[in-house]
């Protein structure tokens, strides 16, 4: 199971009623698909940065889960084919391991690639 994050963008005309329900719908596709849903933030109703379907404003809902990729797949065929919903992105979170400390050089290290540098400093 890996860590997903699905931004959806859904029809302002929906209200919060039904932006509710199909966030209800959302969560039901992605529970069948055995994925653990741990956050769902409700933005609410903005302004989108272009027009989208003839629309100025948006519903925005980000939900975070641990699912497989299948039940991602299928969620993202579900909001494909939903009218109200007029766009998605559904990312993979990498989680990357903290890189070490970066050991200080020292100058003889700087020097020895130099190809422009005085004979003595290589």
């Amino acid at each position: 199971m890996y860590d997903y994050e699905t931004l959806a963008v859904l029809h302002p005309d929906l209200g919060e009623a039904g932006s509710k329900e199909l966030v209800q719908k959302m969560r039901t596709v992605l529970e069948s698909g055995r994925a653990e849903i741990k956050k769902v933030d409700e933005w609410g109703l903005r302004e989108l940065a272009y027009v989208i379907r003839k629309q100025r404003r948006g519903i925005y809902v980000l939900l975070e889960y641990k699912a497989e990729p299948q039940a991602v797949a299928e969620l993202e065929r579900q909001l494909k084919l939903n009218d109200q919903v007029l766009r998605f992105l559904s990312v993979r979170q990498i989680h990357k391991k903290a890189l070490p400390p970066r050991r200080p050089r020292s100058d003889r290290d700087e020097h020895s690639g130099d190809v422009d540098a005085p004979e003595e400093m290589r």
